[in-house]
């Protein structure tokens, strides 16, 4: 990974009893399992809206 971009696998790497570091987890380990869960989440959001646009929209499940 290349750390010019970001400084966070520095402050990660730094911190004597971080959870990566306890486990033995690397950061390429850490980036796809966050790559996945933000496009699970994507698609999830996507179903989600087709979804609500076919039970009513909104304005049906909105609080009064």
């Amino acid at each position: 990974m290349d750390s010019k971009w970001t400084r966070f696998p520095a402050g990660m790497e730094r911190l004597p009893d971080s959870t990566a570091r306890q486990f033995h987890w690397f950061i390429e380990d850490v980036a796809f399992i966050f790559t996945i869960s933000i496009f699970v989440l994507g698609v999830a959001a996507f179903f989600g809206g087709l979804w609500l646009n076919k039970k009513g929209g909104p304005g049906r499940w909105q609080i009064d």
